[in-house]
């Protein structure tokens, strides 16, 4: 186990923001408010999107966080796959219920049907305060008090029990490790890795590179993470990002594709999310990376973020095939 620092729940600094954000419309004096307004969208940005995390380090109180590293297969290979999950679960909010989309999917069916990207879900968080500096300080104080609404609502709730977020990812690491355990692959070593703090942004994982990146050579590791895996419909994402999407490595995606319509049945492509699981992290990093996710039939994570996130919801079988597609990697590796 890597005991590593953490700061935890992402809703404060985000809450501070909207503060900072919410007091800019409110400043008369332009240079002074739009100062403001760019500090607030600045620290979004650097929130969400993987940066140095400022703000949280001045409003949270650093704590730990710890990351599980199991190391299996051939133990003397140059090469590496790391399957990831994580095993930390998120807190609940209003924002979270499907219920808009479900409206969508039971009223506009084709519309589902022909669109595979996620909405952008944090464009509104950083446009409010850019609205405050851009002059249009009413609408954009506006939205930076709905946000102020979403993240108390989030700091006042309790964590959901994840069973998809992510214990599904959890269950499929044991069981790879039991069947690599039972049945050992040659000419590949396989790192596997269930991190902390995903939910605070990517906290966990980060660590896991600071500490590990510099000893996995970019030309010879691959990553595979397993995220949310409770839906009937299993699919790689092609790209993923919270303000800039970033495509996944085409070449392993395209592998672990294949090696899913050989253990049966073949993944449906094309799915992106304005989102940021672990996945982002070594992608970002220049390595190899593929991410597989489940999604419902209106196309969003199962009970996510939601109290209903609980066994008795997960579809045991798409664990059990991303279980097998994660395995057939390794062994066609």
């Amino acid at each position: 186990m890597d005991v590593e620092p953490a700061y935890g729940d992402f809703w404060k600094p985000l809450f501070a923001l909207n503060v900072l954000g919410l007091a800019a419309g409110l400043v008369r004096r332009r240079g002074v408010r739009r100062a403001l307004a760019l500090l607030a969208a600045a620290g979004m940005a650097d929130e969400i999107a993987l940066g140095p995390y400022i703000t949280r380090r001045l409003v949270s109180r650093r704590r730990t966080t710890t990351n599980v590293v199991a190391v299996t297969g051939d133990r003397s290979a140059d090469r590496t796959l790391v399957v990831m999950a994580h095993h930390d679960a998120a807190r609940t909010a209003f924002i979270f219920s499907q219920e808009p989309q479900k409206w969508i999917w039971r009223n506009y069916p084709n519309y589902i049907a022909t669109h595979d990207t996620s909405a952008p879900v944090w464009f509104p968080m950083v446009a409010a305060p850019l609205l405050v500096a851009l002059g249009l300080r009413r609408t954009g104080a506006v939205m930076c008090g709905l946000g102020l609404v979403v993240f108390g609502d989030m700091g006042r709730n309790a964590s959901v029990p994840g069973a998809n977020d992510n214990l599904t990812g959890v269950a499929a690491l044991v069981e790879l490790a039991r069947r690599l355990r039972d049945e050992p692959v040659e000419g590949l070593r396989v790192m596997l890795v269930s991190a902390g703090s995903e939910e605070s942004l990517q906290e966990g994982i980060r660590a896991f590179g600071r500490r590990h990146f510099p000893s996995l050579p970019r030309d010879r590791t691959r990553f595979l993470n397993l995220d949310q895996l409770a839906s009937a419909d299993l699919v790689p994402l092609e790209g993923e990002g919270s303000l800039r999407m970033h495509a996944y490595d085409r070449e392993f995606t395209d592998f672990v594709c294949e090696c899913a319509a050989e253990v049966g049945p073949p993944l449906r492509r094309g799915s992106k999310a304005w989102t940021s699981t672990d996945g982002c992290v070594p992608n970002l990093a220049g390595y190899p990376t593929a991410t597989l996710v489940s999604l419902t039939p209106w196309k969003m994570l199962s009970h996510y973020h939601w109290p209903t996130d609980v066994p008795e919801n997960v579809d045991f079988s798409c664990v059990e095939h991303a279980t097998d597609v994660a395995e057939r990697v390794a062994r066609k590796l």
